[in-house]
């Protein structure tokens, strides 16, 4: 073969621009980029483990406080739990507003009280744009019912309701010029604890906002929902007795958080760890933060976790009034006059929406005594359904309900109350068969419950979604 040369017709022999660069080719440039990520990865994991040598070092500071809290705004005691006549752990605090914000003493004052469920105080005023700092905004007085991490000895659930009773009061006293009564926000645990304070003393109440909080504590979607499982799956409460008799008559909160990283192991071990990995340049102060209130465990007296496992998630005894306190005072939820705001997130693994709406639902049973309206506002990641129960005497009262029901309706399984009378649509009866003559139904069979359930309008239906297994003929 020729050479070719400057006189050929092809001309000389050009060396393609960039071929003599070893960047350019493949194999050196895989080589380069595997370099690049070990590089990168070795530097972010040893930034991930000064984030954990950063956490242990803030768990133990945290715990070494006398009253450890992650509340992030100024605060003073107002009412001392232990000096109560039944004393409790509990203390109502007054939130001092930070400067440049003024208060309007004749606004409702804002009392929100954080769950003992494991974790410690503080999460409703974790961050300035919290469940407190919007209050403040606002130009509400707000105050906070924490805890310590040890709780009194012989402490009940009991007396931590009427302790709760008590700093509404305090409140009230101190505010004696506001349109009207505290509006009560609880979160989780505190919810049902606040709802069950309300039933026996709804008089100190004014709007009640519960999140993430369960009411009826078997409802669920099947299938779904683990732990209202958990339960029957592991025998009843022995495991409770058990730990509580470990502690010597104290029950840790690590229990409930390891229950609740239980319904989602991945996230536990790998996700959550991940997230940091991924995105430690910008991600520690915000996972320092949670994990500060996340692994600040607080203790509970074995009675007290006793009472809650037994009577609320085993015997789900709220939902149906069957809790009669020692006073002789029965737990009823539809005591309640006050609105009540629901906040669901389909997210939740661990207060499912079906277990908070449910149960809220309940207190609007009470179909001669309040009027009341369901309306559901969704956003892109919660759904809040407020429950505006009236307290002004409905249309209806003193009337019969035989006198008030509109013949419209007579043939449908929907309260006097219903404000949908178009939308049911009652149903004949079931034919016979077999030759053998239809007899009356009643809602004593389940296939008559069921009919009676179909023959409801879609809000009744809601409304009755509290009344497992079926729900009662309100015809």
């Amino acid at each position: 073969m020729a050479s070719t040369d400057a006189t050929s017709p092809k001309g000389p022999f050009r060396v393609p621009e960039g071929f003599l660069d070893p960047s350019n080719h493949w194999p050196f440039r895989l080589w380069q980029d595997g370099l690049a990520y070990t590089i990168d990865a070795c530097q972010r994991t040893a930034l991930v483990m000064d984030v954990l040598r950063q956490r242990g070092a803030q768990y133990h500071e945290h715990m070494a406080q006398t009253a450890p809290t992650v509340l992030s705004f100024e605060s003073e005691t107002v009412l001392d739990g232990a000096t109560l006549p039944r004393p409790v752990n509990y203390a109502l605090q007054r939130i001092i507003p930070p400067a440049g914000v003024e208060l309007d003493l004749k606004k409702r004052p804002f009392v929100i009280v954080d769950p003992r469920a494991g974790h410690g105080p503080g999460i409703g005023g974790f961050k300035s744009d919290s469940e407190i700092g919007v209050a403040l905004g606002a130009g509400h007085p707000c105050y906070f019912i924490g805890f310590l991490p040890r709780p009194i000895p012989g402490q009940t659930v009991e007396d931590v309701i009427a302790a709760e009773a008590a700093c509404l009061e305090k409140v009230i006293e101190l505010h004696p010029e506001a349109e009207g009564k505290p509006v009560v926000i609880g979160n989780c645990q505190a919810g049902w604890q606040l709802m069950m304070t309300a039933a026996i003393r709804p008089d100190l109440f004014g709007p009640i906002i519960i999140a993430g909080t369960p009411l009826s504590f078997w409802a669920g979607q099947r299938g779904k929902d683990p732990m209202r499982y958990s339960g029957g799956l592991l025998g009843g409460s022995w495991l409770t007795a058990l730990a509580s008799d470990l502690g010597a008559g104290l029950f840790d909160g690590a229990w409930l958080v390891q229950n609740f990283e239980n319904l989602n192991p991945a996230n536990t071990l790998v996700g959550k760890q991940y997230a940091l990995w991924d995105k430690v340049d910008t991600e520690a102060p915000r996972y320092l933060g949670f994990e500060k209130w996340w692994n600040g465990h607080v203790l509970l007296n074995g009675e007290e976790i006793q009472y809650i496992v037994d009577k609320l998630f085993v015997g789900n005894r709220l939902a149906t009034a069957d809790i009669v306190t020692k006073d002789g005072v029965r737990v009823d939820l539809r005591a309640i006059r006050s609105p009540i705001i629901v906040f669901c997130s389909k997210g939740d693994n661990i207060s499912p929406r079906r277990r908070r709406w449910a149960g809220s639902a309940t207190c609007m049973k009470a179909w001669t005594t309040s009027a009341a309206t369901a309306r559901p506002s969704s956003t892109p990641c919660m759904k809040a359904w407020a429950i505006w129960a009236s307290s002004s005497p409905p249309p209806w009262r003193g009337r019969s309900i035989a006198s008030s029901r509109p013949t419209s309706i007579s043939s449908t399984c929907c309260p006097p109350a219903c404000t949908r009378r178009k939308s049911c649509r009652p149903r004949p009866p079931p034919p016979a068969s077999r030759g053998r003559r239809a007899t009356p139904t009643s809602c004593a069979s389940p296939r008559a419950a069921s009919m009676t359930w179909r023959r409801m309008c879609s809000r009744c239906r809601m409304m009755n979604a509290a009344s497992p297994p079926w729900p009662a003929c309100r015809g």
